[in-house]
């Protein structure tokens, strides 16, 4: 029985402890608005069955999930 009870009051006391979260998420690299539009040019160049294609896919959406990161 004290074993329930012990156990009962170690949980309420670290329920009221206050908790610290870091995000250990990366900053996302920003790029300016001139070297997107330069990488926008360059891309139109490259043939569509490229696998550079599908390697930007990735990065495009690893990106957008490390942005979400930072916004929780």
């Amino acid at each position: 029985m004290w074993k329930f009870i012990s156990i009962g009051c170690l949980i309420l006391l670290c329920s009221c402890t206050k908790t610290n979260f870091i995000s250990l998420c990366p900053e996302p690299v920003k790029y300016s608005q001139e070297s997107q539009q330069k990488l926008q040019q360059e891309l139109m160049n490259i043939p569509e069955d490229s696998h550079i294609v599908q390697y930007l896919i990735d990065y495009k959406k690893q990106r957008d999930m490390l942005s979400a990161c930072h916004q929780e």
